[in-house]
């Protein structure tokens, strides 16, 4: 009997120096006869210490259900019974540890029966810490959430131009299934025209490490033609390896639209001023000829030439007001003769007939 307890405690001591040379956290506890709900920690690691924010000493006067979550209790409960029972030899879950500081973190609990005497059994336990998974996880959720709920159109292209992954308003804006599009090519969609003539060229760039922008307009069902400015990013692997594309396009089809009136509206602005200004000229013109016959009229001794130059200031007089009426006017409509030398032609002959 007293070798056998001497074989024992040997093997434990060879047990807890494994467990303190692992690079893992890991402990080691076991169960007694019936179960003790606090199942104290036999032995513990520097690893193990440091994810729990504890010493070594501290540790050693700690029981599982003082590091864990109690919402654990009752399930790590029924895992050893079951380990007690020999319904199993191992298993792994995901739990939560309690850090010295108050705090839950995520973690893998892997746990093996390797010892198993007088109604007791000894287990070695790992501890893997999750915390960062479960925050990348967070913010892929988070990332997943905003591509749905752009109105952009985010789509991921593999190296065959094949669709990987695609947002909502993609699905939305060419009224098909994401089965329907996923798996397919660019030019399966968009049709080979629109692929060979402007989305190759673009895309095999951006394969090549670069990243492009460009505009163009195309085709949807659902919204007929739509100006889209696109966007190609290259997506690497954490070797550094290109494996696809990351697109965004947006639709400023409105913002276009808004920009041609306004560029008409311009031009018809600048059309108008241009005529005001021409128009102004010419009424300077016509005041230096109706003031010069005033002029005449008064100083001249004979009658004839005093009617014939009133009759041609007269006429001068009912003509001031026909170049604002004319020239003012911008509309692609108006004539494009010289209105200038029209109502020039209609002075010399109102002279002519004064004479």
């Amino acid at each position: 009997m007293s070798e056998h307890t001497d074989v024992q405690d040997n093997w434990l001591q060879w047990l807890h120096s494994l467990v303190e040379s692992m690079p893992t956290p890991a402990m080691v506890f076991t169960t007694p006869p019936r179960l003790d709900p606090k199942l104290p920690l036999k032995g513990a690691n520097e690893a193990l210490a440091r994810v729990l924010g504890r010493s070594l000493d501290e540790l050693r006067g700690l029981t599982i259900p003082d590091i864990s979550d109690p919402e654990d209790a009752a399930r790590d409960a029924a895992l050893f019974l079951d380990l007690l029972a020999q319904k199993r030899t191992q298993y792994t879950i995901e739990k939560r540890f309690l850090h010295a500081s108050g705090a839950f973190f995520p973690c893998f609990l892997t746990v093996w029966k390797v010892h198993h005497a007088d109604d007791r059994v000894t287990c070695m336990a790992t501890v893997t810490d999750i915390s960062d998974v479960k925050k990348l996880e967070e913010a892929k959720r988070s990332s997943e959430h905003f591509v749905s709920a752009t109105p952009d159109h985010i789509s991921f292209l593999g190296l065959d131009y094949r669709y990987v992954a695609i947002n909502d308003s993609y699905l939305r804006a060419h009224e098909m299934t994401r089965e329907e599009i996923v798996g397919h090519t660019i030019a399966e969609l968009l049709g080979s025209d629109t692929f060979n003539d402007l989305i190759k060229s673009n895309i095999d760039r951006c394969f090549n490490g670069e990243a492009i922008n460009y505009e163009a307009w195309f085709n949807f069902p659902a919204e007929n033609r739509r100006c889209m400015t696109v966007t190609y990013v290259p997506s690497r692997d954490t070797d550094g390896k290109i494996v696809g594309a990351l697109v965004s396009s947006r639709d400023i089809t409105e913002i276009r639209n808004l920009q041609t009136d306004l560029a008409r509206f311009q031009k018809l602005e600048a059309i108008g001023r241009l005529s005001c200004t021409v128009a102004h000229d010419f009424n300077n013109l016509l005041m230096v000829i109706s003031g010069a016959t005033e002029l005449a009229r008064v100083g001249a001794s004979k009658g004839k030439v005093v009617v014939r130059r009133m009759y041609l200031a007269r006429g001068v007089r009912s003509d001031r007001e026909c170049p604002n009426s004319r020239l003012v006017q911008s509309h692609p409509s108006a004539p494009t003769q010289s209105v200038i030398s029209t109502e020039l032609r209609r002075v010399g002959s109102s002279s002519r007939k004064a004479s």
